[in-house]
């Protein structure tokens, strides 16, 4: 059966789960196309069955957030719509802010359009391919 990882509260939704790797910070994206970059160090480590941390401040111009990704200087960022378009942006122009802001509009989104999930594009020097490693959202 396992243990309680988390006690998720009233409307309260996981976002999404990473790995905290050193010289990376995490990205959230909303459905709106606002996001940010937040340093790890802003969170105090907790054990298991704990309520988690507040890590976005939403509201009805952000939305709810849709994803969140390890990133780091460098990376680019690939988000997906809900009518399938999708946008590359450099995670370098997205501002490093505290847990309780609302971001910086990434994303520009039409009224009817949602940004319905993203993907971290990374350069991987030791690739003997030369290609790029995805790291999904999801």
């Amino acid at each position: 059966m396992g243990v309680i990882g988390m006690k998720v509260l009233g409307e309260d939704e996981v976002a999404g789960i990473m790995c905290a790797e050193e010289g990376r910070k995490m990205l959230l994206i909303t459905s709106m196309g606002y996001g940010k970059r937040v340093d790890y160090e802003l969170f105090m480590p907790h054990g298991r069955s704990t309520k988690g941390q507040i890590a976005y401040a939403i509201n009805d111009k952000t939305g709810p957030v849709v994803g969140v990704i390890s990133v780091a200087d460098g990376d680019e960022l690939m988000c997906i719509t809900t009518h399938g378009n999708t946008v590359r942006v450099k995670v370098d122009e997205i501002s490093s802010q505290g847990r309780n802001s609302m971001g910086v509009k990434v994303v520009n989104v039409s009224k009817d359009d949602y940004i319905a999930s993203l993907a971290s594009v990374s350069k991987e020097e030791e690739n003997p391919e030369g290609g790029e490693e995805v790291r999904t959202g999801e």
